[in-house]
């Protein structure tokens, strides 16, 4: 299908539908280029794809790292090419889709390939069929078994365009539209803009099936609109750097969407038909009768469609005590400030267990003003499933240390009540729970209880998960399996959404990643959602260019430290202990001579289980071990122990328990400045210990710890976001070596 159409320099516009070129008035062809490439995909099939170029792995078309990374172009500054440079080199290869396609490793049953080659539609790929890519045209079945965060070679794509329109694109846009710059024309010619439009549909066109070209002679440019959005990101890649006609090199970047108040217009109006024509045909399949088909209708409501129906006042299901989650206003309500910028919160509010405010905490508004406030968006739909009962919402909480005391039984009988999915062995067995069958929960660890939780809702039938800090007390290979569980949960008609600190997880859980930032007790804002490298960047460098806005003062990098010869280092009051060993049922921990000095920081790093703690304890005096050599004995020493999980007993406040606990380490000047200004202990002290979040409790259990000689910190950073820990480890550092002390870290690997 073609369209006739205007154009502006800031965009392709649309028209009526022609059957000729809007410019040359040149006849399109009746079979689209979709049905021809559809048709040849058995012989591309049938032979395997060849060699493009010879491959040299000495010498690789691109070096990467050797300048800085420029976050807001997810590419190092060496990458950058100014499409305005008339120096450019012209591409040195072009793909022949009739002489390259055929089949490659991708097209083998279970190969699971992430996308098409990039080199292969640049007419480059040294691989041929031994290649992990698709070696061929993308169709219409590669762009439905793509998604919006990707691009179809398999990279990830961003909220918003970059300045210069290149890229991989903006997974908030249609982005099927081209535009082709430099190009140049035949002043003599009597036909110089018709050859041009020729060259360009028959350069175009072998990529996918096109609606609409477009030249703008007079700034020597041209628009090309393509049915499918992997067509337009196949050809952006295969004509950029081309030679077309008497230009040498061609620039083909992203076109921007058209400005124009009646354009827009038009393609809401046009989205509406299609809407309505989908609602039409599910009617017809439904066996409606044909007048009320024809009564079905979306044109001239482009906010929403249908109007929104009374509901009853809801308020008395929530019991007395639950707080207002306020989304527009300042973050908080009967219960107390909210935990940083109010992440739990959130998820609370999307669970359908708070009712938002909307900033209005004298006189909240009623379900149907809530509905009526977010009509046109999804959350209008999202909120009347919730309160239909068609949308089941699970989450599994932040704190599994309590779940021991508020659920009684083994892991076998809960689980088995739970499991509406009938999966409940499969789930154990990729958790690692078959062993804790019949184990009672008050027995399980901080680890086994995280894993519990995971499963008790992996078993369970809902449209919406939410899991709030999943990577809590488990060692990396128990997070891998956990995120992997999470993943499988995906479906097309579910939600899944998760509160993670820890960056490795969330690069390989996420689709799309929303940053939050804010004051603790006073506000938190959520950001428009970013693909996941791009995400990731901004909360480090705690800038959003989207909004022009910086959340914090300092960027969080990360260092490497070199690698010090201990030999050559001076080690100050050595502490030596002996071989050891010691039988706890089944288990046996051997432990091997070793000593540690003044001012180290060391850290036992190992699985959950391994015994890790039991070695400490054992160091302590806690444990006596059971063989030790004659004549050898195990250091008397003065620990501070912070264990794994923490439960909030003490009636008082913060600074009660401080002078109670360590009274002459917080009075003292240097332990404020080096510890409890640092921990951000200052913002909590009149606060009831009782009533601390998660991570609030852990800052104090730190500061508790400190203020006792050789600190033993058992999982010294769970429940903590990644500002607090960069925070915690120069804090440490600092403290332990001013002190003279020594830190043991038990952390999992």
């Amino acid at each position: 299908m073609h369209f006739a159409t205007l154009q502006s320099t800031t965009g392709l516009l649309e028209g009526e539908k022609a059957s000729v070129c809007s410019c040359c008035k040149h006849p399109f062809e009746a079979e689209t280029k979709e049905e021809e490439l559809e048709q040849n995909k058995n012989n591309w099939m049938s032979t395997p794809a060849r060699v493009q170029v010879p491959y040299n792995p000495e010498q690789p078309q691109y070096v990467e790292g050797n300048e800085d990374f420029n976050v807001w172009y997810g590419k190092y500054l060496s990458d950058r090419r100014n499409p305005r440079d008339r120096d450019r080199v012209q591409a040195g290869h072009r793909c022949d889709p009739e002489k390259d396609s055929g089949w490659t490793q991708a097209d083998h049953p279970g190969s699971g390939s992430p996308g098409f080659c990039l080199f292969y539609a640049r007419g480059c790929c040294g691989f041929g069929h031994k290649c992990r890519y698709f070696h061929h045209v993308p169709t219409v079945l590669d762009m439905a078994s793509s998604d919006e965060a990707h691009d179809i070679f398999g990279r990830e794509r961003y909220s918003t365009h970059r300045d210069d329109m290149g890229g991989v694109g903006s997974f908030n846009t249609e982005c099927t539209t081209l535009f082709v710059g430099d190009l140049m024309f035949d002043r003599g010619a009597p036909d110089a803009v018709e050859s041009v439009q020729k060259e360009l549909e028959s350069s175009f066109r072998q990529w996918g099936d096109i609606e609409d070209v477009r030249i703008v002679p007079s700034k020597a440019i041209a628009f090309v609109r393509y049915t499918w959005r992997c067509n337009a990101e196949f050809a952006k890649e295969a004509m950029a750097g081309q030679k077309l006609g008497l230009s040498k090199c061609i620039v083909v970047n992203w076109a921007r969407d058209d400005p124009r108040p009646d354009a827009k217009k038009r393609k809401r109006t046009e989205h509406a038909e299609q809407v309505e024509a989908a609602l039409k045909n599910r009617a017809a399949a439904l066996g409606w009768t044909k007048p009320e088909i024809d009564s079905i209708s979306t044109r001239g409501k482009p906010d929403f469609i249908g109007p929104v129906g009374p509901y009853p006042d809801t308020s008395p299901q929530f019991q007395s005590g639950h707080g207002q989650a306020v989304m527009d206003g300042p973050a908080g309500g009967p219960d107390g400030p909210a935990d940083g910028p109010g992440a739990a919160l959130s998820q609370t509010v999307l669970a359908g267990k708070l009712k938002p405010n909307l900033g209005r905490f004298d006189n909240p508004p009623d379900w149907q003003e809530i509905i009526q406030h977010f009509r046109g968006s999804e959350l209008q739909t999202y909120i009347k499933g919730l309160l239909e009962d068609r949308l089941k919402a699970m989450i599994k909480p932040q704190y599994v240390d309590k779940i021991a005391k508020q659920i009684a039984g083994t892991v076998s009988d809960i689980l088995g009540k739970k499991d509406e999915k009938k999966s409940q062995e499969k789930f154990c067995q990729e958790l690692e729970l078959m062993h804790l069958q019949e184990r009672e929960i008050k027995d399980l660890s901080g680890g086994e209880l995280q894993r519990f939780a995971i499963a008790v809702l992996c078993v369970q039938d809902a449209q919406v998960y939410m899991f709030d800090e999943p990577s809590s007390y488990l060692d990396v290979r128990q997070r891998i399996a956990a995120a992997q569980v999470i993943r499988s949960l995906q479906t097309v008609d579910n939600y899944i959404i998760v509160v993670e600190h820890d960056l490795a997880v969330l690069d390989y859980l996420s689709d799309f990643i929303c940053c939050l930032w804010g004051s603790a007790g006073a506000y938190g804002v959520v950001t428009m959602p970013f693909s996941v490298r791009e995400g990731i960047n901004v909360f480090l460098d705690g800038f959003i260019p989207t909004e022009n806005l910086r959340f914090r003062e300092v960027s969080l990098t990360f260092k490497v430290s070199e690698d010090l010869d201990p030999s050559k280092l001076d080690r100050m009051h050595n502490t030596e202990y002996p071989d050891m060993s010691k039988l706890m049922g089944d288990f046996r921990l051997d432990i091997k001579a070793g000593n540690f000095a003044s001012s180290e920081i060391l850290v036992l790093l190992g699985q959950n289980g391994c015994g890790k703690t039991t070695f400490i304890r054992m160091l302590a005096g806690l444990l006596n071990p059971d063989d030790i050599k004659e004549g050898e004995e195990i250091p008397k020493l003065n620990v501070s122990y912070k264990p794994q999980t923490i439960s909030a007993k003490f009636e008082g406040t913060v600074k009660d328990l401080f002078l109670m606990k360590i009274r002459d380490a917080f009075m003292h000047p240097q332990f404020q400045t080096d510890v409890t200004k640092p921990m951000l202990i200052d913002q909590i002290a009149d606060h009831e210990v009782q009533t601390l979040s998660g991570g609030e409790l852990q800052r104090v259990a730190l500061v508790l710890s400190l203020g006792k000689p050789v600190a033993v910190l058992k999982k010294g950073c769970a429940g903590l976001a990644l500002t607090e820990v960069c925070y915690e480890g120069g804090c440490f550092r600092l403290f332990s070596f001013l002190r003279l002390e020594t830190m043991v870290f038990l952390e999992g690997m």
